[in-house]
């Protein structure tokens, strides 16, 4: 390569310009909210220079850009997923990796898991102790328990044919309420026009669109579930 170039183009600029398209690459994807200055990550620019997890570096970030989830057949027809973090929430209101890899391992092995539970042509009772056949189906309902933001939740619900109920904490109900319906619409869908775009750029992108609220396979809510007690 280098016996190619111009005699007046050094080797070392070669090198130069190497280093400068690997720490391009070494670095994390940040942009900034322009009204509000709140940063968003994206996630996956995160992972491809990681050698191992380390949450600690996203802690400052507001919001997650998980990008389209990709189901077990490697497709990314669920939509996009935006997760909220909340750092004074302490622990519970951070995207944990580990939640990022749980989600990933659920929805990989969704053949093994989503048996449904009234196939059709199973033979049912009809309340009169007559055998009849069944012709519907129901997807799994999966809890999910100390969910915090709804990271592992959200994923299985936007990549999978599922009912979804994420839970934690009341201290948390806000902040999960918030990501369902920013994700998967309802009736206040908070930051509707949150788009990403530098402060001084004329332009900005929509980050979450009708589609990526319509477009996933499963469902998904949220509730207080507070551990050890029996009206919960």
């Amino acid at each position: 390569y280098e016996e190619s170039l111009p005699s007046s183009f050094p080797s070392d600029d070669v090198t130069s310009l190497h280093d400068v398209s690997q720490e391009r690459m070494m670095e994390d994807k940040v942009r900034t909210l322009p009204t509000t200055n709140e940063k968003v990550l994206d996630y996956n620019s995160y992972l491809a220079h990681q050698r191992y997890y380390d949450d600690l570096k996203h802690l400052d970030i507001k919001y997650m850009d998980f990008g389209n989830i990709i189901n077990a057949r490697g497709d990314v027809d669920g939509g996009r997923l935006i997760v909220e973090q909340r750092k004074k929430l302490g622990k519970g209101g951070v995207c944990w990796d580990a939640a990022f890899i749980l989600g990933e391992h659920v929805i990989a092995h969704e053949e093994e898991w989503n048996t449904e539970s009234n196939s059709a042509g199973d033979v049912v009772g009809d309340g009169d102790g007559n055998a009849a056949a069944s012709t519907s189906t129901s997807p799994p309902r999966i809890v999910e328990l100390g969910a915090g933001t709804g990271l592992t939740g959200l994923m299985i619900a936007k990549a999978t044919e599922s009912d979804v109920v994420i839970t934690d904490l009341p201290e948390l109900e806000g902040l999960m309420e918030d990501n369902v319906r920013r994700n998967f619409g309802g009736e206040r869908c908070p930051q509707d026009d949150v788009v990403v775009g530098d402060s001084d750029e004329s332009s900005s992108v929509t980050l979450l669109t009708a589609h990526d609220r319509s477009a996933a396979r499963g469902t998904v809510s949220s509730r207080v579930l507070r551990w050890g007690v029996e009206e919960d």
